[in-house]
């Protein structure tokens, strides 16, 4: 583990610490929008608390990336279903406080990227971790998910993505709302299901490149970072290196006359 994780840990220690004594005291503990590296070192210190059942995750729709924790109150312990049960359920006036969508439209002068709306947020003071998935509808528009308290500053304030005059409005996704994440499958056979195997197979690297880059700390799994060669793989899982990708390990299928695991992948386009 390197200092920059450590210390993130220690941040996100405190922070959970905090939110977990709020809502001993009847509230709802609700943290910042956190990527998924942040949400897995999360769920460690949510357990290690003793907190974890009662700690849902949520992001606005049902496969978002980016997500807020949301630690309920003792008392939802005596409430049925899952803590993401219970928070829609139970707790709608957080989350509706808590995780607002808009949708920002363009002129259709240019086409937009992910980049351009992210960047262009930024520009007018909003912080990174007020904001949450930003979803790319088509060529001039997109829905982002938000902070409440940041939303009508967003409206008023964010005029041009780009060089591209947009407008901003409240948006309702529905309950099929998808990100529609593009994937370019990978079909390849490895001689095990060692990490090490498997990133050479997904990246094309050799082995000893691979090696050095999972003990340089520049590879993830399921957004944790992993120094060990010659971990076994369970699919599915999400692996990520940095410099060549983010894949998910979707299955090991069989062997081939050779005694090789067929190995089923995608990598996000």
């Amino acid at each position: 583990m390197d200092n920059t994780q450590a210390n993130e840990i220690k941040q996100l220690d405190a922070r959970i610490a905090d939110l977990s004594k709020r809502s001993l005291s009847g509230e709802v503990g609700i943290s910042v929008f956190l990527s998924p590296s942040q949400q897995a070192l999360s769920r460690q210190i949510l357990m290690r608390q003793g907190v974890i059942h009662r700690a849902a995750f949520f992001g606005g729709y049902a496969d978002a990336e980016r997500k807020r924790i949301f630690i309920l109150p003792s008392y939802a312990d005596d409430f049925d279903g899952t803590p993401e049960q219970k928070l829609i359920e139970y707790f709608s006036d957080e989350v509706l406080n808590s995780v607002q969508a808009l949708l920002i439209t363009g002129s259709g002068y240019r086409e937009l990227s992910h980049r351009d709306y992210l960047g262009s947020l930024l520009s007018v003071g909003i912080e990174r971790d007020v904001l949450g998935d930003i979803v790319v509808v088509d060529e001039r528009s997109a829905v982002i998910f938000c902070s409440g308290k940041i939303s009508e500053f967003i409206k008023i304030s964010l005029s041009r993505v780009s060089n591209d005059c947009v407008t901003v409005c409240a948006y309702e996704p529905d309950e099929n709302f998808s990100a529609k994440r593009e994937y370019k499958q990978i079909s390849a056979t490895v001689a095990s299901c060692r990490l090490d195997c498997v990133v050479s197979a997904l990246t094309g690297l050799s082995r000893e490149k691979t090696q050095e880059l999972i003990r340089h700390e520049l590879c993830q799994l399921n957004h944790l970072t992993e120094c060990r060669c010659d971990l076994a793989l369970d699919a599915p899982c999400v692996i990520s290196v940095r410099g060549y990708g983010k894949y998910i390990l979707r299955e090991f299928n069989g062997l081939t006359k050779k005694g090789r695991m067929r190995m089923l992948a995608d990598k996000y386009i």
